[in-house]
């Protein structure tokens, strides 16, 4: 609709108008490929059908490139990356964990208010498992229906209905990490707002002199 605004009107509109037609069609592209990304990930996921490609891969740059992927949904947003000291690579499918955590990040974006924080954390826990750590600073998890949170379709709360998505997203990212023999559990942080967090079971220390500029 707005290309077709932009398309028949362009001469009459004004720059400012132009630009904000550009970018809602530009927003709506994106949430429109969202959705058949995540349609087509989860047909794979329950078909057992999903292509393996596991290489050891820097944590760092998997979470920015999530990021830059999500750049309009995030905008809004203070996101903040706490970085680690050392360089850490991780043995995964690079585009299905990319995939798994911008899942996650966008359900960040979704449900909490312009201008708050979404903090990333990750690292290895006390178990030895390499994690993902995403903290938004919204309202939290409906505590009763945590267990339901990746389940398909799932909408926790009336008001999630008139959030635009599949979904899927959660489901997804559950399955991905499950395919991998890691995990990812949701919870409510202390300091309020929701934290999602992806463990996996293989990571190491990178070699620093791979990353020397």
């Amino acid at each position: 609709g707005a290309l077709s605004i932009y398309r028949s009107q362009s001469i009459k509109l004004t720059p400012q108008k132009r630009d904000t037609l550009i970018e809602t069609a530009l927003q709506e592209s994106e949430r429109l490929d969202s959705f058949i990304t995540n349609i087509l990930d989860m047909t794979q996921i329950e078909s057992g059908k999903m292509d393996f490609k596991l290489e050891w891969y820097d944590a760092r740059t998997l979470i920015q490139q999530a990021l830059k992927r999500l750049e309009n949904k995030l905008h809004q947003h203070h996101v903040i990356i706490h970085s680690q000291p050392v360089r850490i690579e991780v043995l995964m499918d690079v585009m299905m964990m990319e995939q798994a955590l911008q899942n996650v990040l966008d359900n960040a974006a979704k449900y909490t208010q312009a201008g708050t924080k979404i903090e990333i954390r990750y690292g290895a826990n006390d178990n030895k498992m390499f994690f993902f750590e995403v903290h938004d600073h919204g309202a939290g998890l409906p505590t009763d229906k945590l267990e339901r949170i990746f389940d398909k379709y799932a909408r926790l709360q009336k008001k999630d209905s008139q959030v635009a998505g599949t979904g899927l997203g959660l489901a997804i990212s559950k399955g991905m990490l499950d395919a991998h023999s890691g995990n990812i559990i949701a919870a409510n942080h202390p300091d309020g707002g929701a934290i999602f967090t992806l463990y996996l079971p293989q990571w190491r220390e990178a070699d620093t002199t791979k990353y020397v500029a």
